[in-house]
C-alpha cells in the first residue's frame, strides 16, 4: 500500500513480514511444544519463520540466502542430535515417545529426519564439515525448496499426536469426493488400534462401496483367532453395524458375499451379522436366511445361542409380512437339532440333553409364529414340525426292549397329556418346555389340518397316514396317535377299538395305558363301539384289574386303576356292572374323572409336609391325648405307612406332624407347658417329637409371647428329666433316620440342641433380663448348662474336616457351642446380684466350670468361643482371667492350633483399651507369628485381617497406641503387606468414608490429625505398593473430614503414585475429583494421570471396558476452563496418551479440547 504523505525516500525498497501457511503456523506450536519440554530458550517458531523469510524470492539475491535458511532449520533440531546437550534423550525414539507421537517407533521416519538434518547441516557449514554429502555447486533453489518442504514433511508427521490424527481422520471422511489413494488410507489407520477404530467410526455410508472394493474389510471373511470365545475387537464389523441402518441394501450384499463356515468360523463376525441381520426389515431379512440356515450359522454359533434375541427380531419381521416361505426358511434354522455325535465332552460336561442350540426357544416365539401360518402354507410347516420331532425321538432301537414299543422313549412327557396340552409362556425350568412346545405346535397344526379337511373323511385318514402314523412309535408318541385319532372317532373306529382292547391282548403291556390319553381316548370314542364290544371291554376291565394279588400295593393300585378306566365310560356302564365292578374292584366308580397326567405339572416348589390331622381338630384334643397319639398311631412309622397318596410335594409324615404341633404349641403355649413332662419318653415317644416340643416352646419364648402366670419352671423339669435318663443309660445315637422315613427326622442331638436354645431363651438372649426367675432357678439352670457342655458334639474330628464350616459356625451348631452362649449368658444373669462397683461379678462356681471345661478341651470351636468371648468374662474377674491366658492361649506347640482359634475368635470380638493394653503381649505374638505356621483350614474372620482391624481401631481410639509405639513399630517393622493393607484400608472405612464421618468422629472424640500423621508416615516410610492401594477409602472429599483440599489432593496424588494409580475403593476418588480439580488443579492433575494412566490402562481389556468417562469429564472440563496455557497444554497432552492408548472410551474427551487455540 502506498502512503502519498510521505515525501520520496530512498533505498532498494521494503519487504513484507513472511506469511507462514496454516501447515507451518502448526508446525511452530508443536517445535515449540517439543523444545519446552527440555528448557530450550529460544523459540523454533522464530527460526522457521526466519527461514520462511529468507527464502522469500526477492530476497534471494542474497549470495547466502540458502546458507541462512538452512542454519535457522538446522539450529531447530541441532538440540536432538548434538552430544553436548545433556538432558535430551539420544535415542530419537525416546524423544518422540516423551512428546506424544504416535511414530515415535517408525524407523524409516527417523532416518528420514536424520537425512533431512544431514543436508541441512551441510548447507549451513558451506560444505565445509566432516562426511559433508552436499555439493553447494549443484545445490539448486529448487532442491532447498524441495528440502524445505521434506523439513516440513517429516517433522509434521514426527511430532503429529493421536489427536491430530483424529484431525487428519475427519478431513478424510468429510471430505465431498473420496479422492484418495487407498494405500495411504491403509498407512493411516495400520498407525495404531484407535486409528484403525476411529476411522471406521467416523466413515459414514458414503464409505461403504469404496472400503468393500479396496479390500478394507476383507477381515471379516478371516478365520477367528477362537472359536469358542470372542469380544467385539473388529472396527470393521461396528462400521458395518452403524451403516446398516442407512444402507441396510449394501451391507445385505457385503454379507451375502462373505462365506462362513467351519474353516473360515470367527464367532465376532457371525454374532454381529446378526446383530444387522434383527435391525433390518422384512424384505432384507428375506434375502439372507437361506444363507443362515444353508451355512448353519446356529450351529456354528452353538456355545454362544443363549436365547436368540436376534431372531425373535428376524422371525417377528418375517410374519409381520406374512412373508410365510422365508419364515419357514429361518425356523428350520432356528429348530436345528444338536446331533449327539457333535456334542464334545465339555458341552456334555456342563449340557444336559437339550436337542435344540438355544437354550429358550419360547423367547424367540417361533412356535407362536409356526402355530399362525396361513391355510396354503399349513402343510409345510406341519411337515417340518414333525421333521424336528422324529429328529427328537430316537431312531435306534432301546435295549431293554418293553412288550410294545421299540423306540426309547428320551422325550418323557409324563407330565403332559395332549388333549390338554397348551403353550406355557408363564415358566421355563428346561429344555423339556422347548420340547413341549414342540410338541404343543405339533397338536395345533394337525388339528387345523384335521379341520381344514372335516368334510372329507379320506383326507382325514391321508392326514394320519402321512404325518402321525410315520412318527416313530415310542411311548409318547403313541399317546399323541391316541389324541389324533380321537379327533375324530368316527373315522378311525377301528384304530381306536384295536388301541382299547390291544392292552388285554399284550401281557403287562401297561406303557399302553399309561398317560392320560388312553383315558380321554376312551371318554372321546369308546361310545363308537357296538354294543357287545362295550359290555366285552368293561368286562376285561373287571377281569383284569380285580384280580387278586401277591403285593397289596399293587392290589390297591391295580383296582385304582381298574376304576379310573371305567369312569371314563361311566355313561356307557349298566347298573349290572357299575356295581359289580364296585364290588371287585373296591370302590366307586366316578361320574366325574378327568385323567390327569402321569406326573403332574407344576410341581416345583417348596415341599410342604403335612400332619394325619388338620391344626383345628388337633386343638380339640387334649395335650396328654396328643401325646399318646404321638406315641402311637401317629409315629414316624405309622406316618409313612398312612402315607398312601404319596404326594412328593406335599407328603405325611413326621416333619409335618412336628410342624403342627409347633402351631398348636404357639396357641396352646400354657397347657403344653404345664404337660412339658409328657414330652419324654425314651420308649414310646419319638424324639422328633420331644424335638418339636422344644422348637415350639423356643419360638414362643422368643417372641415373648406368653402369659406371665405360665409355670416355666416344668420346662426346666423336661430338660432334667431327659439328663437324668441320659446319665443312667445313654441315649443312642442318631442313626439314619432319613433313610427310614424318607424325610428329615430329628435325631437326639438334635433334641440337644433344641434344649440349649430353651435355656439361652430361659436367660432371656437379647432381653433385659431373664423369662423366669434366675434366682430362684439359678442352680438348676447351671447344672443343665454344666451338663450340656460336656456334651460330645462338637468333638476332635470337626476340627481339620476339609469340607468343614469354620469355627464359629461349627460351634453355634453345636450342643456345647449353643450350651457356652448359654454359660456367657448365664454370667451375665448372675453378675447382676453383685454389688456395683464389686471388684469380682463372677461366681467361684461358674469359675470352676469355665476351668474345668478349658482344662480338657480340644476343639477349635469352642476355643474359638473362649476368645470371642473373653471380655464378657474380663471384666467380671480382671485378675483371674488374666492368669488364665496362658491357657486361653497356649504357647505349647501340641497346643498351637488351639491357640490359633482363640485367637482368631479374640480377633473377631471388639477390641477394649484396657484390654488392649492388658493383652499387648498377644498382639506382639500375633505380629511375630508366621502366617505359613496358620492352621490350614476355613476360618470365620481371616488371622492377618483381624489383627490388623483391632490395631487399626486402636490407633484411631487409644491415644496411647502411636506411631511412636513399640508395637506400633513392630507391626510395621514386621514384612506382611496384607497386615498393613487391611489397617489403612480399616481405618478409612472406619472413620473416613462411613456415613455421617463428622459425626462419628466428634462423637467418639477422634483426633483426626493424628489420621492424617499415619498418611504421611506411610508416604515416608513405606515402600510396599500394595499397602498404598488400601488407602481408598481415605479418598472421600465429599464429607471433608481433612478440611484442606490442597492437603488432601496432595496426598491423593503422592499416595496414588505409590500404587501405581490402584486402589481398594474408587467411589470417592471419582466424587471427589470435581472439587478438587477446582482448589488444587495441579495435584488434581497428578491423580488423573496416576489413576487413568497407571492403572486403569494397564488392566486388561474386560476392565477397561468398565472406565465410564462421564465420572472423569467434569474434573477435565474445571482443569481446562480455569487453567493457564501450560495447565491447557497439559490436559490436551493427557487426552491425547489416554486416545493412544485406551482408544474409543476416552474419545469423549475431545469435547474438553474442542475449538483449543492452545499451543501444542
Amino acid at each position: 500500500m502506498d502512503d502519498k504523505i510521505l515525501p520520496k525516500s530512498i533505498g532498494g525498497g521494503e519487504f513484507s513480514p513472511a506469511q507462514l501457511s496454516s501447515v507451518q503456523d502448526d508446525l511452530c506450536d508443536k517445535l515449540d511444544s517439543l523444545h519446552s519440554k527440555y528448557g530450550l530458550s529460544v523459540k523454533p517458531s522464530s527460526m522457521l519463520r526466519g527461514a520462511v523469510f529468507v527464502t522469500q524470492k526477492e530476497l534471494r539475491n542474497n549470495s547466502d540466502w540458502m546458507t541462512q535458511a538452512a542454519n535457522s532449520l538446522r539450529e531447530i533440531l541441532y538440540p536432538f542430535y548434538s552430544k553436548e546437550i545433556k538432558n535430551i534423550p539420544s535415542n530419537k525414539k525416546n524423544i518422540l515417545e516423551e512428546y506424544g507421537s504416535v511414530r515415535a517407533t517408525d524407523d524409516k521416519l527417523i532416518q528420514e529426519m536424520g537425512r533431512v538434518y544431514g543436508l541441512l547441516n551441510g548447507l549451513a557449514h558451506h560444505g565445509n564439515i566432516k562426511k559433508n554429502n552436499v555439493d553447494l555447486s549443484k545445490f539448486s533453489p529448487e532442491d532447498f525448496e524441495k528440502l524445505f518442504i521434506d523439513f516440513e514433511s517429516v517433522m509434521l508427521k514426527a511430532l503429529s499426536r493421536q489427536l491430530d490424527i483424529h484431525q487428519q481422520v475427519d478431513k478424510i471422511i468429510t471430505s465431498k469426493e473420496i479422492e484418495i489413494d487407498a494405500s495411504d488410507i491403509k498407512d493411516l489407520i495400520n498407525l495404531n488400534f484407535d486409528t484403525h477404530q476411529y476411522f471406521f467410526f467416523k466413515a459414514d455410508n458414503r464409505w461403504l462401496k469404496w472400503l468393500w472394493k479396496n479390500g478394507f474389510l476383507e477381515i471379516v471373511k478371516e478365520k477367528g483367532k477362537d472359536e469358542n470365545q470372542f469380544s467385539y475387537t473388529l472396527p470393521e464389523l461396528q462400521y458395518l453395524v452403524n451403516i446398516s441402518e442407512k444402507d441396510p441394501t449394501g451391507v445385505v450384499d457385503i454379507i451375502l458375499q462373505v462365506p462362513v463356515s467351519k474353516e473360515n468360523f470367527n464367532p465376532e463376525v457371525v454374532s454381529r451379522f446378526l446383530w444387522i441381520c434383527g435391525s433390518l426389515a422384512a424384505d432384507q431379512v428375506a434375502r439372507i436366511v437361506s444363507k443362515i440356515r444353508d451355512e448353519k450359522w446356529i450351529q456354528l454359533m452353538r456355545r454362544f445361542n443363549n436365547f436368540g434375541f436376534e431372531y425373535e427380531k428376524m422371525l417377528e419381521k418375517l410374519f409381520e409380512a406374512k412373508d410365510w416361505s422365508n419364515l419357514l426358511v429361518l425356523a428350520e434354522a432356528v429348530l436345528a437339532i444338536y446331533p449327539k455325535k457333535d456334542v464334545t465332552e465339555e458341552e456334555n460336561e456342563y449340557e444336559t440333553d437339550n436337542p435344540f442350540y438355544f437354550k429358550d426357544l419360547r423367547q424367540i416365539k417361533v412356535f407362536e409364529y409356526l402355530v399362525s401360518v396361513d391355510d396354503k402354507n399349513l402343510e409345510k410347516f406341519l411337515g417340518l414340525v414333525l421333521d424336528v420331532m422324529k429328529k427328537i425321538i430316537p431312531s435306534e432301537k432301546r435295549k431293554n426292549k418293553s412288550k410294545f414299543f421299540e423306540i426309547a422313549d428320551s422325550v418323557g412327557f409324563y407330565d403332559v397329556d395332549f388333549f390338554t396340552l397348551e403353550f406355557d409362556d408363564e415358566r421355563h425350568l428346561s429344555y423339556r418346555d422347548d420340547v413341549k412346545n414342540i410338541a404343543t405346535t405339533m397338536k395345533k397344526l394337525v388339528q387345523r389340518m384335521i379341520e381344514k379337511n372335516q368334510s372329507n373323511p379320506k383326507n382325514v385318514r391321508k392326514v394320519y397316514e402321512k404325518y402321525v402314523d410315520t412318527l416313530p412309535l415310542s411311548q409318547t408318541m403313541w399317546r399323541f396317535r391316541l389324541f389324533v385319532l380321537a379327533q375324530r372317532p368316527d373315522v378311525f373306529k377301528e384304530e381306536l377299538k384295536k388301541a382299547f382292547f390291544e392292552f388285554f391282548e399284550k401281557e403287562e403291556s401297561y406303557e399302553l395305558i399309561l398317560g392320560a390319553e388312553y383315558d380321554q381316548a376312551l371318554k372321546k370314542g369308546f361310545s363308537i363301539l357296538s354294543n357287545d364290544e362295550k359290555r366285552q371291554y368293561v368286562e376285561k376291565v373287571v377281569d383284569f384289574f380285580g384280580k387278586k394279588r401277591e403285593d397289596q400295593t399293587d392290589e390297591k393300585w391295580h383296582k385304582h386303576k381298574g376304576r379310573e378306566m371305567l369312569a371314563c365310560v361311566y355313561s356307557e356302564l349298566t347298573e349290572e356292572e357299575r356295581n359289580n365292578a364296585e364290588k371287585i374292584l373296591k370302590g366307586k366308580i366316578e361320574k366325574e374323572f378327568n385323567p390327569e397326567p402321569s406326573i403332574v405339572s407344576g410341581m416345583a416348589g417348596c415341599i410342604a409336609s403335612k400332619g394325619p390331622i388338620s391344626l383345628e381338630d388337633l386343638q380339640k384334643i387334649s395335650v396328654p391325648e396328643v401325646v399318646v397319639k404321638l406315641s402311637n398311631e401317629w409315629t414316624p412309622e405309622n406316618l409313612r405307612k398312612m402315607d398312601t397318596e404319596r404326594d412328593f410335594m406335599n407328603p405325611l409324615n413326621a416333619d409335618g406332624m412336628g410342624n403342627l404341633l409347633k402351631q398348636d404349641i404357639a396357641q396352646r403355649f400354657d397347657l403344653y407347658v404345664s404337660n412339658a413332662e409328657l414330652f419324654f419318653d425314651r420308649e414310646k415317644l419319638d424324639q422328633h417329637y420331644t424335638y418339636s416340643f422344644f422348637q415350639g416352646v423356643c419360638d414362643v419364648l422368643r417372641q415373648n409371647k406368653f402369659q406371665e402366670n405360665v409355670n416355666l419352671e416344668k420346662i426346666l423339669s423336661l430338660v432334667e428329666k431327659i439328663i437324668e435318663s441320659d446319665e443312667k443309660e445313654s441315649l443312642p445315637k442318631d442313626e439314619k433316620r432319613r433313610e427310614r422315613f424318607d424325610t428329615w427326622v430329628a435325631g437326639w442331638n438334635s433334641v440337644y440342641y433344641a434344649m440349649s436354645d430353651v435355656v439361652k431363651e430361659l436367660l432371656g438372649e437379647g432381653k433385659d433380663k431373664a423369662l423366669i426367675d434366675f434366682s430362684v432357678y439359678r442352680e438348676r439352670l447351671l447344672a443343665i448348662i454344666k451338663y450340656l457342655l460336656s456334651h460330645g458334639s462338637p468333638d476332635e474330628e470337626n476340627n481339620m474336616k476339609e469340607d468343614g464350616n469354620d469355627p464359629f459356625s461349627v460351634a453355634i451348631n453345636s450342643v456345647r457351642g449353643r450350651a457356652f452362649q448359654s454359660f456367657v449368658l448365664f454370667t451375665y444373669r448372675d453378675g447382676d446380684s453383685f454389688a456395683k462397683d464389686a471388684e469380682v461379678k463372677i461366681s467361684d462356681d461358674v469359675k470352676k466350670i469355665y476351668e474345668k471345661i478349658l482344662d480338657k478341651e480340644k476343639t477349635y470351636a469352642i476355643m474359638f468361643l473362649y476368645g470371642h468371648y473373653l471380655p464378657s468374662f474380663y471384666y467380671r474377674d480382671k485378675k483371674w482371667i488374666t492368669k488364665l491366658t496362658s491357657n486361653i492361649f497356649s504357647e505349647d506347640a501340641e497346643n498351637h492350633d488351639l491357640y490359633i482359634a482363640a485367637w482368631e475368635g479374640y480377633i473377631s470380638a471388639n477390641i477394649y483399651g484396657d484390654m488392649f493394653s492388658e493383652f499387648k503381649n498377644l498382639y506382639e505374638r500375633a505380629i511375630k507369628l508366621n502366617p505359613n505356621s496358620y492352621t490350614k483350614r476355613k476360618y470365620f474372620r481371616e488371622l492377618d485381617d483381624g489383627l490388623a482391624t483391632h490395631l487399626a481401631l486402636a490407633y484411631v481410639h487409644f491415644p496411647d497406641f502411636s506411631i511412636d509405639s513399640e508395637l506400633f513399630k513392630l507391626f510395621w517393622g514386621t514384612s506382611n503387606a496384607k497386615r498393613h493393607e487391611e489397617f489403612i484400608s480399616f481405618v478409612g472405612r472406619h472413620a473416613i468414608s462411613r456415613d455421617g464421618a463428622l459425626k462419628f468422629i466428634q462423637e467418639n472424640k477422634i483426633d483426626i490429625k493424628n489420621i492424617k500423621k499415619l498418611w504421611d508416615w506411610t508416604l515416608n516410610n513405606v515402600v510396599d505398593r500394595e499397602v498404598f492401594v488400601g488407602f481408598g477409602f481415605w479418598m472421600d472429599k465429599e464429607q471433608n473430614v481433612f478440611g484442606n483440599s490442597k492437603w488432601l489432593a496432595d496426598h491423593l496424588g503422592r499416595t496414588l503414585e505409590k500404587s501405581k494409580g490402584e486402589i481398594n475403593w474408587d467411589y470417592g476418588l471419582i466424587k471427589s475429583l470435581p472439587a478438587l480439580a477446582e482448589q488444587a488443579p495441579e495435584e488434581t492433575l497428578r491423580i488423573l494421570k496416576a489413576y487413568l494412566l497407571d492403572h486403569c490402562l494397564n488392566k486388561p481389556e474386560s476392565f477397561r471396558n468398565s472406565i465410564y468417562v462421564d465420572d472423569f469429564l467434569s474434573a477435565f472440563n474445571v482443569l481446562y476452563k480455569n487453567g493457564d496455557d501450560d495447565m491447557k497444554l497439559k490436559i490436551y497432552e493427557l487426552i491425547n496418551e489416554l486416545i493412544l492408548k485406551g482408544g474409543s472410551r476416552f474419545w469423549k474427551l475431545k469435547e474438553v479440547i474442542e475449538n483449543s487455540k492452545i499451543k501444542k
